[in-house]
């Protein structure tokens, strides 16, 4: 974790609104650069220890996804995370953190928030919530889908709290927050999207699970036209990994090019 994220935590821990949070991380990371760690197979594909040395070396934000976290929350910066395929620890569904380093904390569901909190343990903490406005949950009241309309920009932060739907966390609030907070070059591993690629790297049964494979294959397309959103903003979006289904327009690269 670096350690203007410590400073950041407990700025925000003085906070009560979610939009005043969200004003203040504007820009916190200004053109730093920043690897994003999602929890498909290609997360398990690299060594913890070379990305570790990657992230010090580089001084970059780390921002995991879901259970990513459980795999680098030494490094982790930001954890985002949602009210699906929740981990089970010794019958908790959710995740827990150090009181003193623990990570800014991102919820998102299709839900309110007062009903998302019925879905995760009780304690579970989170520094923001987002709504989502997935319109099979609000059919009279969203923005449609990202992969379809490609209207990117009017999701910004800066606009708007509640999420436009991806449908993707990494698309419809990851990504964004990563705009929103100045980032730089974004290295993403783990975003692989596709039930053909495999699904996650870890094994084992989750709660509240959620698969629908319409949204692969919608996430596949909505790629492309999102790097070519952040290419305009110059922002540069590159995939460590070799199985990733995502858009070809996105660069590979190895771990060890960086």
């Amino acid at each position: 974790m670096l350690q203007q994220t410590r400073s950041i935590r407990q700025s925000l821990n003085d906070m009560y609104d979610y939009k005043q949070k969200i004003d203040f991380l504007h820009n916190c990371y200004h053109q730093k650069d920043c690897f994003l760690l999602a929890p498909g197979p290609s997360l398990g594909h690299v060594d913890p220890r070379q990305v570790k040395e990657k992230v010090e070396e580089r001084r970059a934000a780390v921002f995991t996804v879901k259970q990513a976290y459980l795999e680098y929350k030494s490094m982790a910066d930001f954890h985002f995370i949602n009210d699906c395929n929740l981990p089970m620890i010794n019958g908790y569904p959710g995740y827990m953190y150090s009181a003193k380093r623990g990570p800014v904390v991102i919820a998102s569901s299709g839900y309110t928030e007062e009903h998302a909190r019925t879905r995760f343990a009780p304690a579970q903490h989170w520094d923001v919530f987002c709504r989502v406005l997935d319109p099979l949950v609000y059919p009279n009241n969203n923005l449609g889908r990202l992969c379809e309309n490609y209207e990117f920009e009017r999701g910004t932060f800066d606009k708007m709290i509640e999420r436009p739907c991806g449908p993707s966390i990494t698309m419809e609030t990851v990504i964004y927050m990563a705009v929103h907070c100045g980032i730089k070059n974004i290295y993403a591993i783990g975003w692989d999207s596709g039930s053909k690629v495999g699904e996650h790297f870890y094994e084992g049964k989750t709660h509240l699970t959620s698969n629908r494979d319409f949204e692969y294959e919608m996430v596949q397309k909505g790629s492309g036209p999102l790097y070519n959103w952040l290419k305009q903003k110059n922002i540069n979006l590159r995939l460590i990994s070799e199985v990733s289904a995502l858009s070809d327009e996105i660069p590979r690269i190895k771990l060890k090019d960086i």
